[in-house]
């Protein structure tokens, strides 16, 4: 949907903008949130469910070959 640049640009905002308040979801501001300068966005149906979350980190770290306890 846009470069590689475009699509860090949330994640990096995110992490270095002092004005981002802890736990924020940060997307495009765009129409959509697929395009635009990045800001607070509503957080995705299920994206905080917990359950998920653990599935997604066991599949990364599989994917990946690394691991990182907690």
């Amino acid at each position: 949907m846009g470069s590689a640049q475009g699509a860090a640009w949330p994640s990096l905002y995110a992490a270095t903008s002092p004005h981002v308040p802890s736990g924020s979801f940060i997307g495009p501001a765009g129409r959509d949130q697929t395009s635009d300068t990045p800001k607070p966005a509503k957080l995705p149906t299920g994206a905080d469910d917990p359950v998920e979350g653990g599935r997604l980190w066991a599949a990364s770290e599989q994917l990946t070959g690394v691991s990182f306890d907690l």
